[in-house]
This record gives structure tokens, C-alpha cells and sequence, in this order.
């Protein structure tokens, strides 16, 4: 007996059907239920998937089944997915306003398109009223004013991964020539930030190394809030449409320290609501 021929049986067997009433369910002959489960006929795909359907089988079995006896698998699954399994803007705004961790959302060319209100009051900042310039909202010039600069204890940290994904996925140099004026621009708005930190970028510039991140990839900060306290975060990020244009960046508490601090300043009545441009 073939082992698909096996595994076809045992999953009538698991649901406690007959040939007949496997048969019925499936709109097939039993005659074709008895013939597949002993071996003794190569199988239509149409109608073993027939039985498959009726059987209830696992996307694992199914496909087992089918790659046994020759056939591709066919990607079914016994769960109910959606027509279209990624976010929309607006609903990838609505997934960061009900999440409990500070959240945004950053674009392909890393600017913050859209901020929880929690991530606003760890970052001391109303997005709906500030940072309105060209830029200003840029992760990558963002990371040269000292608004922003001195909260991040690990700044080197932080700012080697943006120059890593720089240098991996838009070019390196290339990426602040006119060939790419939205980079061009935004370090320009960089490099009249703090010169302490403009020089600690130069720095770093020349020795991290270019990598291409996969989709889902993590980064660690940690912030320290104008209050004193110290935000220690695993910032995880992933893709929120099928062309990873817009990615989920959801800064994930490390530490009790932490999550009793978000829970201060998730509970200023007068703090920043959800910010989508």
C-alpha cells in the first residue's frame, strides 16, 4: 500500500466514516474510496481532493497526500482566511491605536507615518501639533537633534542599524545623490542637527557594514525619559503590507521597570492621541 494510500485511510478512520459515508461526502463512488485507500488505482486529483475536503485534513496531510500520490500540493488550509491577509493603512493605524506597547508606523524611506498615543508620551512629543517640517520626521534625521539624540542611551547602537539598512538596500553614497533626493534631502536635514552627533555619525558611517534585513527583523533601545527613568525596549519590526512599504515598529518592554513606567504615562489624561499622516 502506498503511503498516501495510508494516510488517505487513517483519516477516514480518525473521523469515524464508513467508505460509503466518506463516499457520500465527497460526492465520489465508494468504489473510488475503496480503490485509492488499497492502492490499486492512481487517483484524479479532483477527486482526491474531493476526499480530502470531506475529510477535514490538515494543510500537512494534504499536502503529504497529494506530493505522495504525484501531485503539487494545491496550499489548501481548513482555516478561513480573509481575501487579502495584510493591513491597509488605516487598518494598520487601528492595530497600533489598541496595542499595549508604544508603536509606529514607518514608511520605506524610514519616516514616521503614524504614532500610538503611547509612543508619543515616551517620546515627549504631540505629532499632531510638532515636527511639521520636510523631514522632521524622518528616523534617520530624527536621530541628530538633541530632542531626540539624548534620550537614546544606545545611540551608536541605533544609528548603525539605520546606516546598515541605508547602506544595504539604497546604495550607500548613492543613496544621498540626486538619484535619490528623498535621502539626499533628509541627510542634508541630518548634517544640521547637533555636531556631536553629526561627527559620531560620520564616524560610524565608515565602519558598519551594509546588510539587508530580512522583513521581520528586531533592534534594541533604550530611552531615557526627561523624568529620569530608564526605557529598556526590544523594538520588533515587521511588515504591514505585501510590499513592505509600511512596517509595524512595536517597542516591546524588556523589564517591569518599564512596563510600570508606560503604565504612568499611559494614564496622562492630557497626553498625545494616535498621530496618522
Amino acid at each position: 500500500m502506498a503511503d498516501w494510500s495510508q494516510k488517505l485511510r487513517t483519516l477516514r478512520e480518525t473521523e469515524n466514516l464508513t467508505r460509503e459515508q466518506l463516499a457520500q461526502l465527497a460526492a465520489v463512488a465508494p468504489a473510488t474510496v475503496k480503490a485509492y485507500e488499497l492502492g490499486h488505482r492512481n487517483p484524479s486529483r479532483h477527486l482526491l481532493i474531493a476526499l480530502l475536503v470531506a475529510l477535514k485534513a490538515d494543510m500537512y496531510t494534504r499536502a503529504a497526500v497529494l506530493e505522495g500520490a504525484g501531485f503539487a500540493p494545491d496550499g489548501g488550509t481548513p482555516s478561513d482566511r480573509p481575501p487579502d491577509m495584510y493591513f491597509s493603512f488605516g487598518e494598520a493605524v487601528g492595530e497600533i491605536d489598541r496595542s499595549p506597547f508604544p508603536c509606529c508606523i514607518s514608511n520605506e524611506v524610514m519616516e514616521v507615518v503614524a504614532a500610538n498615543g503611547l509612543i508619543q508620551r515616551l517620546w515627549e512629543v504631540d505629532l499632531v501639533h510638532e515636527l511639521q517640517g520636510p523631514f522632521e520626521r524622518s528616523m534617520l534625521s530624527m536621530l541628530s537633534w538633541p530632542h531626540v539624540a539624548h534620550h537614546i542611551e544606545n545611540w551608536d547602537e541605533a544609528v548603525g542599524l539605520a546606516i546598515s539598512i541605508v547602506k544595504g538596500f539604497y546604495g550607500g553614497e548613492a543613496a544621498f545623490t540626486p538619484a535619490n533626493p528623498y535621502f539626499s534631502a533628509a541627510i542634508e536635514h541630518f548634517l544640521k542637527g547637533d555636531p556631536h552627533y553629526v561627527q559620531r555619525f560620520l564616524a560610524l558611517w565608515a565602519t558598519v557594514a551594509p546588510q539587508q534585513r530580512k522583513l521581520r527583523f528586531s533592534y534594541p533601545v533604550t530611552w531615557r525619559h526627561s523624568n529620569g527613568q530608564l526605557f529598556r525596549f526590544i523594538v520588533q519590526a515587521n511588515p504591514a503590507d505585501q510590499g513592505g512599504g509600511i512596517v509595524f515598529n512595536d517597542w516591546i518592554p524588556l523589564d517591569g521597570a518599564t512596563w510600570e513606567g508606560l503604565r504612568v504615562l499611559a494614564a496622562d489624561p492630557d497626553g498625545p492621541q494616535t498621530f496618522a499622516s
